[in-house]
């Protein structure tokens, strides 16, 4: 499933509109291999991640067969992409190679005029650059947490992106840009950034609960219970969402569900101030049940 895909399951992105091509229609009008294909669509180089797709999507695809049949790779034109803006907007331009502008290794867009992200893609480098970026992905991540430390959340945002687009594949860098763009009061970022890391790393638990609390705040109870409850899976041992989800029972008036919840956040955490609020919770309940059964 794409990173689209994921989340709209989750809810946090709207679907596109309703679209009628099966996959081998498109591959059959476009001549984009079907392989490509789907890498493209799990990468979301298309507005549909999967079929039905729309009628965009196939001029998409004619658009990224011809970029192939030149000698681009799809992963070549899936990084592009993303670099670019909306893909939609895509489908109004054209893409081509830079071989006839000496750069072979960037897509161009429109003239030629820009590289279609704005960056050199592929760079020719030396056995010894590998080093030299991990040096500077280092630098920009540490830079980031300078920012978002020092309360510049925007700042630390952007240079999480950077690393980003360094390594795709980083969850924490995700994780981080997601509580910044909260901090900045970006909520729909946010919440695509959580399930960014989510879906980068299934397992990571303050995702999770993070997203379970921006949620929450959005009123979106359901969602929030969710996350809690996927949080307190990964790991029984943790005690905050334990106390979230608690709180979150109290307040839809689920009276029993929430004792037993406060019950087991003692059990994790008999000390804090968070244990005091959780005793508290019990003795309310206790007497509220009271009273309904007297």
């Amino acid at each position: 499933i794409s990173e689209n895909g994921f989340l709209r399951l989750l809810g946090l992105m709207k679907a596109p509109e309703a679209s009628s091509l099966s996959r081998q229609s498109l591959i059959d009008q476009s001549r984009l291999a079907g392989d490509d294909l789907d890498l493209l669509s799990l990468f979301d180089a298309f507005e549909h991640d999967a079929e039905p797709y729309s009628f965009r999507d196939l001029i998409l695809a004619r658009k990224y067969a011809g970029l192939i049949a030149s000698g681009a790779s799809w992963g070549a034109i899936a990084r592009s992409v993303h670099r670019s803006g909306p893909v939609a907007s895509l489908t109004a331009k054209s893409l081509n190679l830079g071989s006839q502008h000496g750069r072979p290794d960037a897509i161009y867009l429109d003239d030629g005029a820009s590289e279609l992200d704005g960056q050199l893609l592929f760079d020719l480098v030396s056995p010894n650059s590998g080093m030299a970026g991990d040096d500077t992905l280092e630098e920009l991540f540490a830079e980031a947490e300078g920012a978002e430390q020092e309360g510049r959340h925007d700042d630390a945002a952007a240079l999480y992106q950077r690393c980003l687009a360094i390594d795709a594949k980083d969850a924490i860098a995700a994780f981080n840009r997601a509580n910044c763009l909260r901090g900045a009061g970006r909520v729909a970022e946010a919440a695509h950034d959580y399930a960014r890391a989510i879906k980068l790393d299934p397992g990571f638990v303050e995702a999770w609960f993070n997203l379970a609390g921006l949620m929450s705040a959005e009123g979106k109870v359901a969602s929030a219970r969710r996350h809690l409850q996927k949080a307190i899976a990964l790991d029984k041992t943790y005690a905050d969402p334990v106390f979230n989800l608690a709180r979150l029972e109290f307040d839809g008036g689920n009276m029993a569900e929430a004792r037993r919840l406060w019950v087991r956040y003692l059990e994790l955490d008999a000390e804090s101030e968070w244990a005091r609020l959780a005793q508290k919770g019990i003795q309310f309940v206790d007497l509220h049940m009271a009273r309904t059964a007297g």
